[in-house]
């Protein structure tokens, strides 16, 4: 059994921004044509960016599926759009705790597209960030989403710094980050108008993303698919049955999956646990922005 295409319903909080908050919830019927029929709510455009699924209105069709991914962030968001894209005939859903999608770690951060220059050379870090800074220029052309390529300067703001800096660009270097280069003079210039400057250099790869349209996109990508994607759907436990995985929700009746993709985020180590699995632990770090007077 899986989900019928075309079972898309409104989500609550998005439907109450654009089409006011008295709007009843959506009740899903899929058609012959696996178009959704909506009873009892009005009719929003059909252009997929205000539609996406809601746990109530699926009660009951989704309790045995072969794929579960776990967590809506964009780490979750972007697999289950590639195993849609790569298995489009496999029964696939996603689970949610939040009444947001992309609510925690992908919309709480610096929206930075690092260059790669100070992590350790050959680390899955550093490979991942050279890596992800060009995957999400792909991604942002093809889901329109708004991406800065702004670079960025790198100064050294006296002479004793210089040969921090000269060491960052060897480093960078051999981390084969792209395209970066020293400072010009014009360059130097405009940037002492704001700080102390002795040296500077330039690194191109370097961008901001908006990360709250990328959850959007992504949201109305896979919703026009027919994915459903699960708010309110807190993910408890997973335990093991014949021929895959249960998933005990803290709402509703357990799902049966036979693969379970774990994208919870700083909830994934938790949920392994509940499977036994204890090679890994949290490890809980502080990050802390210093700035020097200029």
């Amino acid at each position: 059994s899986g989900f019928p295409r075309g079972a898309v319903c409104s989500s609550d909080p998005l439907w109450e921004t654009r089409y006011g908050s008295a709007t009843p919830r959506a009740r899903c019927k899929p058609q012959k044509d696996g178009s959704p029929e909506r009873k009892g709510a009005r009719q929003p455009p059909m252009d997929g960016a205000e539609l996406s699924c809601h746990t109530g209105a699926l009660t009951g069709m989704v309790n045995d599926i072969e794929v579960a991914v776990i967590g809506g962030g964009l780490v979750g968001l972007l697999t289950a759009s590639a195993l849609q894209a790569q298995l489009p005939s496999t029964s696939l859903a996603l689970f949610e705790a939040e009444s947001h999608l992309g609510e925690q770690n992908s919309t709480r951060n610096s929206e930075v597209l690092h260059a790669g220059i100070h992590y350790q050379t050959g680390s899955l870090k550093h490979r991942l960030c050279i890596a992800g800074n060009q995957a999400w220029r792909t991604l942002a052309s093809r889901f329109d989403i708004p991406l800065r390529a702004c670079g960025k300067y790198v100064v050294a703001t006296s002479s004793k710094e210089q040969p921090r800096l000269q060491a960052l660009l060897t480093h960078a270097k051999r981390n084969r980050v792209p395209g970066f280069r020293a400072a010009t003079a014009a360059e130097r210039r405009s940037l002492g108008a704001q700080v102390r400057i002795a040296a500077a250099a330039f690194f191109p790869s370097s961008a901001t993303i908006d990360t709250a349209t990328a959850v959007e996109r992504l949201d109305a990508h896979l919703s026009n698919l027919g994915v459903p994607l699960l708010r309110h759907s807190n993910v408890l436990s997973l335990a093991r049955q014949r021929g895959g995985l249960a998933l005990e929700l803290a709402a509703g009746e357990p799902v049966r999956a036979r693969v379970v993709v774990n994208c919870a985020g700083l909830g994934a180590v938790r949920l392994r646990r509940t499977l036994g699995l204890h090679a890994l632990t949290d490890h809980w770090v502080k990050g802390q922005l210093s700035l020097d007077p200029v």
